[in-house]
């Protein structure tokens, strides 16, 4: 009987053990991670803002813009007594601004279209975003001191925040009728260097620094030499990730190992939603880049290609279109509605379609195939 009462009480310590080795390895595998996505440009057309009117245009986007942060380049405002207009001075709807709230909870408000309709205009803007509980970098309309934005999700820190070289020479129109705008607005490589590098100083918990930089030429999927050397002289100053805005096309990315630090720069995400299309190519190409950030900071990309095509309502009304956004998956055929008679650039999109898919494969494959900690 004692010998029995012996072997029960061993069985009974090995399942102890069993259990704690268990939990152990549970615990091991439990990673914590925080999921960053990041688009382009969000522009404005009044054809594009009437085609969103009641409709979900996103949808076949929604399982890739889902994270904890999900990133959009506003590149218009409202001013809610004016119509929707087009370029040179944009402005969106009210209805056509909420809409994306539906998608992303951070914008940047620091690029060459924040001042088009004037610091009244931007001040609208900014307040209906925040009014919806979301939030925006590079701009302020109480304090030129701007501030970035330091977050802790799941446990990893992360700042982040923006910046333009462009205003488009209409940064008088920052004050106007008792209304301000400030705009982390730099068009000299060292006083970007400098405000960033004093921003960086906030950062203090070992943050992983990521900035949204609106710089570079417009519709040249090559970067400049000049681009170059800023995004890498960021990234020696301590910078993380670079997203780059402004060419209205994507181009590539690059894993930069410094001589101080290393440091991914994405020299643009290209158009996400714009009325550009057919003048030059890639116009119309445009990519989500999601990260999954690990507490150890090591970061995995992913990325899906995006493709926007416009349908004639009525072939006898070449003002009046439907606006649609797919994502461009492994097959780039895309299927489209079944209207394709009605295309706007109808011999036009099957070669932009296979083109982009390869573009961006061939811009962003380098991020999906390394390990990359930073």
């Amino acid at each position: 009987m004692v010998k029995f009462k012996y072997i029960l009480l061993i069985l009974f310590i090995i399942s102890l053990f069993n259990s704690c080795d268990k939990n152990n390895i549970s615990k091991k595998e439990e990673v914590k991670s925080a999921k960053l996505v990041f688009v382009g440009d969000i522009m404005t057309h009044p054809n594009i803002v009437k085609s969103f009117e009641n409709k979900d245009i996103l949808f076949d986007l929604k399982d890739y813009l889902k994270g904890d942060i999900v990133f959009a380049n506003l590149e218009f405002t409202v001013d809610t007594n004016k119509p929707p207009m087009p370029y040179p001075e944009f402005n969106g709807s009210i209805e056509y601004l909420r809409y994306f709230f539906n998608y992303f909870n951070l914008f940047s408000v620091a690029n060459n279209h924040a001042y088009d309709q004037g610091a009244q205009a931007e001040a609208e803007t900014i307040a209906e975003i925040e009014r919806n509980n979301k939030l925006i970098i590079g701009g302020s309309t109480n304090s030129k001191d701007i501030k970035p934005l330091i977050t802790n999700i799941n446990n990893i820190p992360i700042f982040l925040s923006a910046y333009t070289m462009l205003d488009n020479g209409i940064s008088y129109r920052s004050n106007e009728n008792g209304y301000f705008y400030f705009m982390n607005f730099f068009p000299k490589k060292e006083d970007l260097i400098e405000k960033i590098k004093d921003d960086l100083k906030l950062a203090t918990n070992n943050e992983l620094k990521i900035i949204s930089l609106h710089f570079g030429l417009e519709y040249t999927t090559k970067p400049e030499e000049k681009t170059i050397e800023i995004a890498r002289d960021l990234i020696e100053n301590g910078v993380d990730i670079i997203i780059g805005h402004h060419p209205h096309v994507p181009r590539c990315s690059e894993i930069y190992e410094g001589t101080n630090h290393k440091g991914i720069i994405i020299y643009s995400l290209g158009n996400f939603i714009s009325s550009h299309k057919g003048r030059f190519p890639y116009l119309d190409i445009g990519t989500i880049l999601s990260l999954e950030i690990k507490e150890n900071k090591e970061i995995n990309f992913e990325f899906m290609p995006t493709y926007y095509a416009f349908f004639y309502k009525n072939k006898l009304s070449k003002n009046d279109f439907d606006f649609i956004i797919k994502p461009i998956k492994e097959n780039p055929d895309i299927e489209m509605p079944k209207l394709k008679t009605n295309y706007i650039y109808s011999n036009y999109d099957t070669n932009a379609i296979k083109n982009g898919y390869k573009l961006i494969n061939e811009f962003y494959s380098n991020l999906t195939n390394n390990n990359i900690s930073l």
